[in-house]
């Protein structure tokens, strides 16, 4: 999807900020979540039923085009 705009028409905005306004896009704190100690250890044990889950499904997918 491509736009183009003719060089003499800026592209339409709906206001100007002032020089000195922080530009704020919806992600706030760089990305960083904190957690409280009980998120971590649910989360620790949802990845290892996913991990474990991937890891035997690797095994079992390995093993049957070696063994036919």
């Amino acid at each position: 999807m491509l736009q183009t705009w003719h060089v003499s028409t800026p592209r339409p905005i709906a206001s100007k900020l002032a020089a000195d306004t922080p530009f704020i896009t919806g992600q706030f704190g760089g990305g960083k979540v904190e957690y409280a100690a009980d998120d971590i250890d649910e989360i620790h044990e949802e990845w290892s039923e996913f991990v474990k889950g991937f890891i035997y499904r690797w095994y079992f997918v390995s093993a049957k085009q070696y063994f036919g």
